[in-house]
């Protein structure tokens, strides 16, 4: 029998903290689609709440197994069922219990260890039949391995699943590959708001240098590179007077590191990796957009900083050391931080490239999960779950992370909400990233920044891309066969 517990006490524990519905809040226009979009058809209650369309039924207080790793506490950012105080761990109760009465179901974890024992558990269970799990939930490339290798279930053939609801995020197409899905980047859990790329600012360094951040013109779509370019101009500076500029004591306009320069690459280019429109996948290389790109970073950095200091802290130290106007991180970094910054900050969407850009795009990270291939039969109960799990975070908890994260209501800053709503809509995980172990040559292609010769981008462009075009074909095959 599931364990009751009083859905009426949760929501007295969180009165007051549910308090923002997220809306749509992007238009689009004619132009160049770096393939972002999540525009979807939705109905909206009332009060903004997007309802799952889930048929009722009774499983009898059947479970729902999680299979996923202990790495980087990933077990707390799926599941919680004990109320602790904490406004995040609160609202995962209560979307928990809210499908769990519901149904009459329960949806447990199975955590057998790390990142690898889970990859080789899956593997194994692909041989022997095991059906002790339902669902994996782990580190990306290793999620993206069992794939590959076959054991996993065509997400999209599950009876309920509507990948038109906006907590499945773009990457639910773009990770299609034969035009199948055998793992994705969805709500189900709560990492992607964390690991998610986003442009922050130092309000009281953008104040001393007479910066206005324009709203206005972001939320009409009319922001680009060159209008961040122009805010950075003048801001590298020599603190000390030593007369050298060094990481440990002088200020920069921009910051990031290695996957910001990859996700800031996704952003304004677009992903190499897209579908054809015919069932299958290709390879797309705008030769011309890369080159502008890479003259484009340059004049970025030519006030910034992305190499130091490894590549996924972002420069966060210059950062929160009030040296740096922009920062280029997840945002995970600035929650780890946030006891050390002492100084008002904002966040803004990544800009777009020019006018012809359609869409902002949000490229960041994320675990991905898929469905064990051996529990096809429970594909009504197992879609069940996923849907109405992925609805309540996505109405119930996204805001309320956000909320935590800025540190105070959003809807006492019309303002930030705005921006969270534009960051979550485009938000994706790029799909040049996704298969980079699978396909060759995808590793060159991906951060051509970090990767390629100034003076030689054409030639390594079309070097690897006929390595990827050749690579993407056996991959598709591949897919193809698949059940």
């Amino acid at each position: 029998m599931i364990k009751k517990i009083s859905l009426l006490l949760i929501a007295l524990l969180l009165l007051g903290t549910l308090t923002v519905g997220f809306v749509g809040c992007a238009d689009t226009e004619d132009g160049y689609d770096v393939g972002t979009s999540n525009t979807v058809n939705t109905q909206e209650n009332d009060d903004g709440y997007i309802a799952d369309d889930l048929p009722e039924n009774n499983f009898g207080g059947d479970k729902v197994i999680i299979l996923t790793p202990t790495w980087r506490n990933t077990p707390d950012y799926i599941l919680q069922k004990e109320i602790k105080g904490n406004i995040v761990n609160d609202a995962m109760v209560q979307s928990y219990y809210n499908v769990s009465e519901r149904f009459n179901m329960e949806i447990d974890l199975l955590i057998p260890g790390d990142q690898k024992v889970v990859q080789s558990t899956v593997e194994n269970a692909g041989k022997s039949g095991d059906t002790s799990f339902d669902i994996v939930y782990n580190h990306d490339t290793r999620t993206v391995a069992n794939a590959v290798n076959g054991n996993f279930l065509n997400i999209k053939s599950m009876e309920l699943v509507n990948l038109d609801k906006p907590w499945w995020t773009a990457s639910s197409q773009k990770f299609q590959i034969a035009n199948k899905l055998y793992f994705t980047s969805s709500y189900l859990g709560i990492w992607s708001p964390y690991m998610n790329m986003g442009l922050y600012y130092n309000k009281d360094i953008a104040s001393e240098n007479g910066i206005t951040m324009p709203y206005d013109d972001i939320i009409a779509g009319n922001w680009y590179i060159d209008d961040m370019i122009e805010m950075t101009k003048n801001l590298k500076i020599d603190k000390d007077g030593d007369g050298e500029i060094t990481t440990d004591k002088d200020q920069y306009g921009y910051v990031t590191s290695y996957h910001g320069n990859l996700c800031a690459q996704a952003n304004l280019v677009g992903s190499f990796i897209s579908q054809d429109g015919k069932g299958g996948n290709k390879i797309n290389a705008d030769i011309e957009r890369c080159s502008n790109y890479m003259s484009t970073m340059e004049r970025l950095y030519a006030n910034g900083i992305g190499e130091y200091e490894g590549v996924t802290s972002y420069n966060m130290d210059i950062f929160k050391d009030g040296r740096a106007l922009f920062i280029f991180s997840e945002a995970r970094t600035l929650v780890e931080n946030r006891n050390d910054i002492t100084f008002k900050w904002g966040m803004i969407p990544f800009p777009k490239y020019d006018e012809n850009q359609k869409e902002y795009s949000s490229a960041g990270y994320d675990l991905f999960w898929g469905v064990n291939i051996n529990v096809a039969h429970r594909s009504e109960i197992i879609s069940t779950a996923v849907e109405a799990l992925s609805c309540q975070n996505y109405n119930n908890v996204y805001p309320v992370i956000w909320e935590e994260f800025f540190g105070y209501k959003l809807s006492e800053s019309v303002t930030d909400y705005q921006m969270v709503c534009i960051v979550r809509d485009a938000t994706f995980v790029n799909p040049d990233y996704v298969y980079d172990t699978q396909i060759l040559g995808m590793t060159q292609l991906l951060n051509l920044w970090d990767t390629a010769e100034k003076s030689s981008v054409s030639s390594h462009i079309t070097t690897n891309t006929n390595l990827a075009k050749v690579s993407l074909k056996l991959c598709v095959e591949k897919f193809s066969q698949m059940p």
